[in-house]
């Protein structure tokens, strides 16, 4: 069989019983738990410290199976800089709380250095893309290169102006792929949910848009299956929920999930993936 993943950041299972958004919710549906060695120390949108499951983590989790801890993959080795004293003096500075002086990044990068995301051949354990013939690849956490939004020194409205044309940019994507067809194994991904979820929770418009426009593009992508010989995954790294009395969001302590076929297995974290995608693509 075939299988397409539409992964978006940031999706709340909560939501998306609230907007009745069938697209998304498929056959079956639930919520996922998070091992606590997906969660990190990070900011609110106000630079508060919160204590939330990260991106990265989550996603490699999926990926490999495997935790964090178990991978090495860390804050430190997210992001490398080519020249090894540098690597060191960003590491350090991390640790004791400099991490996020703004536009440090720019700076470096016009003295000529240049930075590595930690993408697929840095993984040292199999992901489901080694199950497959023929990945197609569109934006993963931890695999893709550039994956991530750039939102340093923006504001509020051009964080989310950027977010907006980064999905349009990846929905086009995907579409003409799904479409085009020539793969055993898709994955799509998009953080638009989790940058309006955190920067905008108390406004229902802007969420309630942003979620039917991301059940559109679900209902859209199994249009251009249409078949029976493909299984459609939508899952997310986590939910939102408001951050104290704040008009912000953080993410909550599970994600979501859902697939078109019905089935008698019923994953329970986001690390059960990993053992049934190659039973799917074997069939």
């Amino acid at each position: 069989m075939k299988l397409a993943i539409l992964a978006f950041d940031g999706l709340e299972y909560d939501l998306v019983e609230r907007f009745k958004l069938k697209n998304i919710k498929q056959r079956q549906y639930g919520k996922l738990s998070i091992p606590e060695e997906c969660y990190t120390e990070t900011r609110d949108p106000r630079g508060e410290k919160v204590y939330e499951p990260w991106t990265p983590y989550v996603w490699s989790a999926f990926l490999t199976g495997k935790l964090p801890t178990e991978t090495g993959l860390s804050k430190e080795t997210l992001v490398k800089w080519d020249k090894s004293a540098l690597q060191l003096l960003r590491t350090f500075s991390m640790k004791i709380g400099l991490g996020r002086i703004r536009n440090k990044r720019k700076i470096f990068e016009k003295l000529g250095f240049k930075r590595k995301h930690f993408s697929l051949e840095d993984h040292k354990y199999p992901t489901i893309f080694s199950y497959t013939k023929a990945p197609r690849i569109i934006n993963v956490p931890t695999v893709s290169k550039g994956w991530g939004v750039e939102l340093e020194g923006k504001d509020f409205n051009e964080m989310l102006g950027v977010s907006w044309q980064r999905f349009y940019d990846i929905r086009k994507e995907t579409l003409k792929s799904v479409e085009g067809g020539g793969w055993d194994l898709l994955m799509a991904y998009t953080r638009l949910l989790d940058i309006v979820g955190e920067l905008c929770f108390g406004n229902f418009r802007k969420l309630f848009k942003a979620y039917n426009v991301c059940n559109e593009f679900v209902g859209r992508v199994k249009e251009h299956l249409n078949d029976n010989n493909t299984i459609c995954l939508v899952i997310s790294d986590h939910g939102m929920e408001r951050f104290g009395n704040t008009s912000f969001g953080r993410h909550s302590d599970h994600a979501f999930y859902s697939i078109n076929i019905t089935t008698s297995w019923k994953p329970r974290t986001i690390l059960d993936f990993f053992g049934q995608i190659p039973d799917w693509l074997a069939k």
